[in-house]
Formats: structure tokens, C-alpha cells, sequence
């Protein structure tokens, strides 16, 4: 008896797989264009928008350093044109640290 119940497993046991292979495959073929639409129309553009965004900080801090710089050049030249007595030394900056600023001035 033993061996015909072993004898009655064996197809059962495969056909467990086949059918379960065959609901995933239908499964698919059901899913897979709600699946191409979502992708089209939802996650393409969630990623250009990513791209863009990270353009735009990548600008911002590009920008920043920008006015860091000529936060600092302009102190500079202002420093030198407050001073009372100034050096030949301290003219050759106003006139260089000068050319910067108005080389790098925002606008």
C-alpha cells in the first residue's frame, strides 16, 4: 500500500508547480501592462524630476559659493578703503581686490 500511495504523490506533486506556474503566468500576462503604464507614467517622470532637482541644488550651491566669494573680495575691498593711511602696497590691493569685485559681482 505504501508503494501506491507513493505512486498517486508523484503526478499530484507536479502538477502543484505546473498550476501554480501556469496562475503566475496569467498572473503576468494580466499584470504587465498596468505594469508598463505605471512605469510610463509614474516612475519616468519621478525620475527626470529627481535629475532636475539634483540640477538645481548642484546651481544653488554653485551660487552660494559664488556669494561667499564675493562676500569675502568686497569685505576686502572695503577693509582697504576704509583705511586711513594706506601703504603703495595697500593701493596695488584696493586696485586688484577692486578688479574682482566688479569682475564677480552678482547680476
Amino acid at each position: 500500500m505504501v508503494g501506491c500511495a507513493s505512486q498517486n504523490l508523484v503526478p499530484t506533486s507536479l502538477q502543484g508547480p505546473k498550476s501554480t506556474y501556469k496562475k503566475l503566468r496569467l498572473t503576468l500576462e494580466t499584470l504587465a501592462p498596468e505594469l508598463d503604464l505605471i512605469d510610463s507614467r509614474i516612475v519616468a517622470p519621478s525620475k527626470e524630476l529627481v535629475d532636475i532637482c539634483k540640477k538645481i541644488r548642484k546651481t544653488c550651491v554653485k551660487r552660494d559659493h559664488k556669494l561667499i566669494d564675493y562676500d569675502r573680495h568686497n569685505n576686502s575691498l572695503n577693509k582697504l578703503r576704509e583705511k586711513k593711511e594706506k601703504s603703495l602696497s595697500d593701493e596695488k590691493n584696493l586696485f586688484k581686490v577692486g578688479a574682482i569685485v566688479r569682475i564677480r559681482s552678482p547680476g
